[in-house]
């Protein structure tokens, strides 16, 4: 999955990017591969009202035991990065697997 999210076809994942477009679309499909019910009001996007705009994605996992089934317990990770910039080593695309790449897998792996 990292190596998904972490691919040069993310751009890098930049805020309100074509990148972290498609990466939210990623994460999304992701959640609802995995049976997660969606979080942001009939749909796994929760608008951000800033600029530039973006979105978090956002999904839920109800609980099995009926008193603690609408508590709940907030699991994130951040899922933008720096894009594109200056050329390190030969590369410009600021891939992000450890920022925060890693953590959004994580998340979603549990």
């Amino acid at each position: 999955m990292l190596e998904t999210l972490a691919a040069d076809s993310m751009e890098g994942r930049a805020t309100a990017t074509p990148g972290s477009e498609r990466a939210a679309r990623w994460i999304a499909e992701r959640m609802e591969e995995y049976g997660l019910e969606e979080g942001g009001g009939g749909s796994y996007y929760q608008r951000v009202s800033r600029e530039p705009m973006d979105v978090n994605v956002i999904g839920i996992v109800r609980g099995a035991d009926s008193a603690l089934r609408d508590e709940a317990v907030i699991v994130g990770a951040h899922y933008d990065h720096l894009g594109i910039g200056a050329p390190v080593n030969g590369d410009s695309i600021y891939n992000g697997a450890d920022d925060d790449g890693s953590g959004v897998v994580a998340v979603l792996a549990a």
